[in-house]
């Protein structure tokens, strides 16, 4: 018994339809990342937003693989002030004086530098 076989039915023709291009390409050039803040290295007291009073105040901050060789301290963009060392913390003693304060923390982490995510706390008299 021979098989049979019908012809191919033909698909209709489809018109492809040209698409202009919404517009050229633009080039986009990408800044170079910022440094991210590093889990590394975190300023545990003041807590954000916190309100202290003016005067002698100690900020902690924690290093959680506790490799850091040293630790510094900007206080509203100022210089780096170096923190010490002292049960499994580092702490910056500051005498404040009242206002808005921003500070960043810095260590040196396996070689690298590493910061910590900035914390903004007021100062009150």
């Amino acid at each position: 018994m021979a098989v049979i076989k019908k012809p191919a039915a033909k698909k209709p023709a489809v018109k492809k339809l040209a698409v202009k291009k919404a517009a050229a390409k633009k080039s986009v050039v990408k800044k170079p990342a910022a440094p991210r803040a590093s889990k590394l290295l975190v300023i545990d007291y003041p807590a954000a937003g916190e309100v202290v009073g003016a005067g002698h105040y100690t900020l902690r901050l924690g290093n959680s693989s506790q490799d850091a060789q040293w630790v510094k301290v900007s206080l509203n963009g100022g210089p780096w002030l170096p923190c010490r060392h002292s049960n499994g913390y580092w702490w910056l003693d500051y005498f404040f004086d009242g206002g808005p304060f921003e500070a960043q923390a810095v260590a040196l982490v396996n070689g690298k530098e590493v910061k910590a995510a900035k914390r903004k706390f007021k100062v009150k008299h």
